[in-house]
């Protein structure tokens, strides 16, 4: 009598089907991107800082959250009293930055982005950047932007639009 074979072979194609597609997905699978450096001058948060101007690459070994706002986008000021408590309970175990491109995209001047911080009462680390590049090289199309950034500086999560305290939250345990 003749054994049947065919559930053998078929098992061992299925077993290497499924190991030579899971190693493709890990060759193809895109690495992380590198946060691209560029310098902040800071209107505030020096104290918080201490360079001025600030580079990225100078905040690396550490988490860092990157806000891209502007002075005169409604969104962007909506969103700041809570990221100044999501700050004053974290800024322990992260760098967070706010990054006023509002002169590069029509949404204000940098007195404008002065202008909301005070009227705010905000105490985070913001300012501007020099470098009209960044909304380019960081593909600023939605304001606010928010970039989750782990101490390697590899960019682990972007957020377009408002964001609020719990999602905040909930992004800052992905960049450890």
């Amino acid at each position: 009598m003749k054994k049947n074979r065919t559930l053998p072979v078929n098992l061992i194609v299925f077993v290497i089907f499924v190991l030579s597609t899971v190693s493709l997905f890990n060759l193809i699978r895109p690495s992380p991107l590198m946060a691209k450096d560029f310098d902040v001058v800071l209107y505030q948060g020096r104290e918080h800082i201490g360079n001025d101007p600030v580079s990225l690459n100078d905040l690396r070994g550490q988490p860092v959250v990157l806000n891209f706002w502007a002075g005169l986008c409604s969104t962007c000021r909506a969103e700041m009293p809570g990221f100044d408590r999501f700050y004053k309970r974290n800024m322990d175990k992260l760098i967070f930055v706010g990054v006023d491109v509002g002169p590069y995209i029509g949404l204000g001047s940098t007195e404008d982005g002065r202008n909301l911080l005070s009227e705010l009462g905000v105490s985070y680390p913001a300012g501007f950047t020099e470098d009209g590049d960044v909304v380019l090289d960081y593909q600023i199309l939605y304001m606010p932007t928010t970039l989750f950034i782990s101490p390697k500086g590899e960019i682990i999560r972007r957020f377009e639009g408002g964001i609020g305290e719990e999602t905040l939250e909930r992004y800052l345990e992905e960049i450890f």
